[in-house]
């Protein structure tokens, strides 16, 4: 499965900034921005992926986690997504 392809011009982050949550530390996922908002996006698309938007890059990737969360709490068997990122975290 391919994770994070997209075709917006993404944001280069460090991903060792201490702000991040660490979830998106270790996953890194895509960062882009659209008009005023900035988005977070792991995964092929925004309707498979786990996604995030916000004012900021910062509340991006709070809501980028929370779904993140969510997801995790109610994997099923058919969000390659999901699995593949709770692989990627191991236990949690």
């Amino acid at each position: 499965m391919e994770i994070n392809q997209y075709t917006i011009p993404q944001i280069p982050i460090d991903f060792d900034l201490e702000w991040l949550p660490t979830k998106v530390r270790k996953l890194k996922p895509v960062f882009y921005k659209n008009g005023d908002l900035y988005f977070c996006l792991y995964g092929p698309d925004a309707e498979v992926g786990i996604y995030g938007m916000g004012e900021t890059l910062r509340q991006a990737a709070i809501a980028w986690e929370k779904e993140l969360e969510e997801r995790l709490s109610r994997l099923t068997e058919g969000d390659e997504v999901t699995h593949h990122a709770s692989r990627h975290l191991g236990p949690h």
